[in-house]
């Protein structure tokens, strides 16, 4: 007998994302069987595995001092196929969010504060190349 083991299913976090952007990524979520999970400031102290549902991760209530209000899509859950769609379509509905990244096992315990003060950096490093 095979064991089966749950996939997965893609879920995108949407930090701060304006409203016409949200109906747009509303609209192609749905068609690509992709969850949108959008959330604003108040989820700026919580930890990206807790946001994504991992088991082991639980809500904290932090507020951090300087909270970062860009637009950020955070992918969990996303085979290479589904992102490189996902992204296409974005950029074919002119939807241009900078700040993107995959949950890693590295950033899963961070808070998303803090991953987006990273990501923002990483975009200024690469911008200047």
């Amino acid at each position: 007998m095979k064991s089966r083991i749950k996939k997965e299913s893609p879920l995108l976090i949407g930090y701060m994302i304006n409203q016409s952007n949200i109906e747009v990524l509303t609209k192609l979520t749905n068609s690509l069987k992709i969850t949108l999970k959008p959330i604003g400031k108040e989820s700026a102290g919580e930890k990206i595995g807790f946001l994504a549902g991992f088991n082991g991760f639980t809500k904290c209530d932090n507020v951090p001092e300087n909270i970062i209000e860009d637009e950020c899509l955070i992918m969990s859950g996303f085979s290479n196929k589904s992102m490189d769609k996902l992204l296409l379509e974005m950029k074919s509905h002119n939807i241009n969010i900078p700040l993107k990244c995959i949950v890693t096992q590295y950033n899963q315990s961070w808070t998303l504060n803090s991953l987006i003060e990273e990501l923002k950096k990483e975009h200024e490093k690469m911008k200047s190349q």
